[in-house]
């Protein structure tokens, strides 16, 4: 595992799309996961400024279910806004879960049978909640988790409250997400954390005891994992070290 702290969150960007810019220049049709959140945001911004030519697979990470396809909030559309359209990503090479599905448990197999066809992740850019969730792999999410439907926890939905106004009564109980065991299988892991709210968590994603009740501890186990973190993120974890 490498880490690399940055200064701020605007140097973390930088850091993180000089990582990703290298990746994608030696494997221009890499298959990718790619965040939602504020962590990625000055990732997406670099990569919209600097970056020419993408040929790469956009594989979903996790989508929202009981939404509209065309709603703003689904993770695709706000992909779509932050970064894929930028880059004339074509439709053929989104690897999208459907937020309407009328059978979950059909789509999320549908995914990742076609991530497996494609031939697997190739890059995963991932953030970290507050609880350890990577993905929506929530607290207690075995490591060899499949793609599967996930109740969100009320933490999960606190947080994400804020994309609705702060009224959490209309953040979704239930998601599909890539499960532990496809993203461990994931060729490059490159994990963003930034804000001193999330440097306990990282801390313990990082060195405390490999456990399902932090999903994130998988990256533990796992090689070729960069984790770019801001200062305020990497304070408790330096400071073990």
């Amino acid at each position: 595992m490498h880490i690399i702290i940055a200064k701020d969150k605007q140097d973390l960007g930088k850091k993180a799309a000089e990582t990703v810019g290298m990746l994608l220049k030696k494997s221009p049709k890499a298959n990718i996961c790619l965040p939602t959140g504020n962590t990625p945001l000055p990732l997406y911004k670099e990569l919209r400024n600097t970056f020419t030519n993408a040929e790469f697979t956009y594989i979903a990470l996790d989508e929202y279910l009981g939404l509209d396809k065309h709603d703003p909030h689904c993770f695709s559309n706000w992909l779509a806004r932050e970064i894929l359209d930028p880059l004339d990503i074509p439709a053929k090479k989104r690897l999208l879960i459907d937020p309407s599905a009328a059978e979950a448990d059909s789509e999320a197999k549908r995914h990742e049978k076609k991530i497996t066809e494609q031939g697997g992740i190739d890059i995963a850019v991932l953030g970290l909640g507050h609880n350890g969730h990577i993905g929506f792999n929530e607290p207690g999410s075995a490591f060899k988790s499949p793609t599967r439907k996930v109740k969100l926890a009320d933490r999960t939905r606190k947080a994400n409250a804020a994309y609705w106004g702060g009224d959490i009564n209309k953040v979704p109980h239930s998601a599909i997400t890539l499960g532990l065991d496809i993203l461990s299988s994931a060729r490059q892991t490159i994990l963003l954390v930034s804000g001193k709210d999330k440097a306990d968590i990282l801390q313990k994603s990082l060195a405390g005891p490999v456990a399902e009740d932090i999903p994130a501890t998988y990256l533990q186990n796992m090689e070729n994992v960069v984790v770019i973190a801001d200062e305020d993120a990497a304070s408790k974890l330096t400071q073990s070290r």
